[in-house]
């Protein structure tokens, strides 16, 4: 029997749920790090949990996409150089996909 408080119960389970199957990352930053932050030029992107495959796009404040890379993870490089010197001054989103997690991260460059 489908009462008000179990058609709630199962309308939050169902809308709660991600539809791509990857789950988003509770603290990015256990995720991954974006050091230094500020930047000015270059920045290191450090992996806490790589997956095999690696999607890194980086967007602007207004959402254009600026950088786009995809890489694999070798011999357990964890941490992946990133120049952005030819990003003007400004706030950017950088969201860090696997096949199992994503999270995003704000990155400001000076």
């Amino acid at each position: 029997m489908v009462t008000q408080d179990t058609a709630f119960v199962a309308f939050f389970d169902i809308a709660s749920r991600d539809t791509t199957g990857i789950a988003p990352v509770a603290n990015p930053a256990d995720f991954f790090t974006l050091a230094p932050n500020p930047a000015s030029g270059k920045v290191t992107l450090t992996i806490a949990r790589p997956g095999s495959r690696n999607e890194l796009v980086v967007c602007d404040a207004a959402g254009r996409e600026v950088m786009r890379k995809e890489f694999s993870i070798v011999n357990c490089q964890f941490s992946i150089p990133l120049d952005l010197s030819d990003l003007p001054a400004g706030a950017y989103f950088v969201t860090l996909s696997t096949p199992t997690a994503s999270a995003t991260q704000r990155l400001v460059v000076r």
